[in-house]
């Protein structure tokens, strides 16, 4: 299912927070802290299809047991648009190999899944094989 650059545009934009023992970090904070890279996951709106909160709540609880099986720290993220009228909730999750970070998302319906490094938000695609990025690092992204 191929995704369209205006999506893609629109992925690249998310600005995400994540809470760790009660703080919330920045992508840069969560690099500096925790080190690279951090996979950014989650399993609501699959493909992008709004669902209900009970059913987002309910598959990112799937996910979540997918996680915890791993044994990496698995924190709570959440992706809001710039103008803050849309948000998921999902999780990060450093240490996590690029591979199998899309493997989950592909198994969890995702177009697209973030990983941080310590310069790039990297956006990259689950079924489309495709590869955004923008700086870490700057007003508009969370930095």
């Amino acid at each position: 299912m191929a995704v369209p650059r205006e999506q893609r545009d629109h992925y690249l934009k998310t600005i995400v927070v994540v809470e760790a023992h009660g703080e919330t970090l920045t992508p840069s904070q969560v690099v500096e802290r925790f080190g690279v890279p951090v996979a950014v996951i989650t399993a609501q709106n699959p493909r992008s299809r709004e669902l209900d909160p009970a059913e987002n709540e309910r598959r990112n609880a799937a996910l979540l047991g997918d996680l915890d099986e791993l044994g990496l720290p698995v924190l709570v993220a959440v992706g809001s648009n710039p103008e803050g009228t849309w948000s998921e909730r999902g999780f990060a999750v450093p240490g996590l190999d690029r591979a199998r970070a899309l493997e989950l998302g592909r198994a969890h319906g995702q177009n697209a899944i973030f990983e941080f490094d310590r310069e790039v938000v990297w956006l990259l695609g689950c079924e489309e094989l495709f590869v955004e990025s923008r700086p870490l690092r700057g007003p508009d992204v969370g930095g």
